[in-house]
């Protein structure tokens, strides 16, 4: 049986897959339409990425799409170790800039819903990290907010050790920045 566990984030939800080991090996289930519904994913799956990060400390995110692109994501650690962060960008919340960490290793997912960037450092590498999207990815509604911004000041379990090179040119949040709406 998978465990749905909420989060202090409205819409955010940690899960834990039942995984079957026999002398073959192992086999859990992803996903399933019964279990999306669980999340309240509404919609279908319109894009599957796959990630694979090495080194220790690796950052990778603040990420997500803004209107009309914005969509849920959930991200399933399938090896190794992530710290994996929501952040709620949505316009009204009253969670508005909060953001939550859960450590997640094999078959641990992070439900992340539309209005909520995401980002995770690696504890343990490889980290290969699969993310089913209810959005396909739209460069033009790309949103990047840098890992190391000072407003939502996400805590770090590690030294940050290595960003990509459109993550360390992020920009920090200003005062101007109203949300998303969703």
């Amino acid at each position: 049986m998978n465990r749905i566990l909420p989060t202090p984030l409205p819409g955010v939800y940690h899960a834990r897959r039942k995984v079957h080991d026999d002398t073959r090996g192992s086999f859990a289930r992803i996903a399933d339409s019964g279990w999306l519904e669980n999340l309240h994913a509404q919609g279908h799956i319109a894009q599957v990425n796959h990630s694979k990060t090495t080194l220790r400390g690796t950052v990778r995110g603040i990420h997500m799409q803004r209107p009309p692109h914005c969509g849920w994501k959930t991200v399933t650690c399938l090896s190794g170790r992530i710290w994996d962060v929501a952040v709620d960008l949505r316009s009204g919340s009253g969670t508005f800039l909060r953001w939550h960490a859960v450590e997640l290793s094999a078959m641990e997912s992070l439900h992340i819903p539309a209005g909520c960037a995401h980002a995770f450092q690696v504890l343990e590498g490889p980290a290969e990290i699969l993310y089913l999207m209810s959005e396909s990815y739209q460069p033009e509604s790309e949103l990047r907010v840098h890992p190391l911004d000072t407003t939502l000041d996400v805590k770090w379990p590690l030294p940050v050790t290595d960003l990509s090179d459109a993550d360390s040119k992020a920009p920090s949040l200003t005062g101007e920045f109203a949300g998303v709406p969703t």
